[in-house]
């Protein structure tokens, strides 16, 4: 495996007259919200290890899961944490996500990290089968997928950063480092068969993230994407055990990462931002963040 680092300049460097001042970002006294917070029956969800990861920092987070479960294990957190159930496709769910940590604790939110995702797994096209023609995967199942994965993580992005517009939280005056928004996914360039929908929604985010940078770093808005690749958590049981096997060949140590491993190194990452946003070693195991102004990093 051989690292190739591609130095070339991106257009915000070239043509946008700005600049994102970066400095640390301690999450400590910073309200957060993370979706797809809740863990699952037996393993622990990225978003969950995350929440954890942020309260032993000393954030304060609100949890956001569409699974009732989650306000009991908010419960067990403490009172830097609180739950709300709900779908973060609807748009007054949304809103309320980002108007409650101002009513609980007083605080603007300054981090949303998007860890809800779900799946619909199906191969594009099954070939006939004992005198029955090829089957199409569902559209309705795909745009399902989309908008879970993809539009209700950018909807939730653009409204936050619209509320504290309109709050005077942030403004193009002062570039200065105030709000962390952090996407995340297992699978970006890869892909994997079987998951058309969702690995289209997850590559989006290439584009995603560069785009909200450019558009947001003058209001000191740092986008980051974190892409483990897989993860032990529930939604990696759906995977049939031979592409399983056949994806993690692909990984250095041959096994799963462990969310608790991965939200650490995203704790870590947040609060060492820099100019672009967090690339992860998502080829290899160990979740290993790699970040440097204006580099980006892809296995070969």
């Amino acid at each position: 495996m051989v690292w190739r680092q591609n130095r070339s300049p991106r257009l915000s460097d070239e043509l946008l007259p700005w600049r994102l001042e970066m400095a640390k970002f301690p999450v400590n006294g910073k309200a957060f919200i993370v979706t797809g917070a809740c863990p699952g029956l037996d393993k622990w969800s990225i978003g969950a290890a995350i929440v954890t990861k942020l309260l032993d920092g000393g954030a304060n987070v609100l949890l956001a899961d569409m699974n009732g479960n989650v306000q009991e294990f908010a419960n067990k957190l403490g009172p830097r944490a609180f739950a709300m159930v709900g779908d973060v496709t609807d748009s007054t769910f949304r809103h309320s996500l980002i108007t409650a940590p101002m009513e609980i604790w007083g605080l603007q939110p300054q981090g949303l990290i998007t860890a809800a995702g779900i799946t619909r797994d199906a191969f594009t096209v099954k070939p006939p089968k004992d005198g029955r023609p090829a089957v199409l995967a569902s559209l309705d199942d795909i745009r399902l997928v989309l908008e879970v994965n993809l539009l209700a993580p950018y909807c939730l992005a653009r409204e936050l950063v619209a509320h504290l517009l309109n709050v005077g939280m942030l403004s193009a005056k002062d570039p200065t480092l105030k709000v962390v928004i952090g996407f995340i996914s297992s699978i970006v360039a890869h892909g994997n068969a079987g998951q058309a929908g969702y690995s289209m929604a997850k590559a989006a985010y290439l584009g995603l993230i560069e785009t909200l940078l450019q558009e947001w770093g003058k209001y000191g808005v740092h986008v980051a994407g974190l892409f483990p690749g897989f993860t032990d958590t529930q939604m990696v049981e759906k995977v049939p055990p031979k592409i399983l096997e056949l994806q993690l060949l692909r990984t250095r140590s041959h096994k799963l990462h462990d969310p608790c491993d991965v939200a650490k190194q995203w704790v870590a990452a947040l609060e060492e931002a820099e100019e672009t946003q967090v690339w992860c070693d998502y080829f290899n195991h160990g979740a290993k963040a790699i970040r440097g102004a204006n580099a980006r990093l892809m296995a070969y």
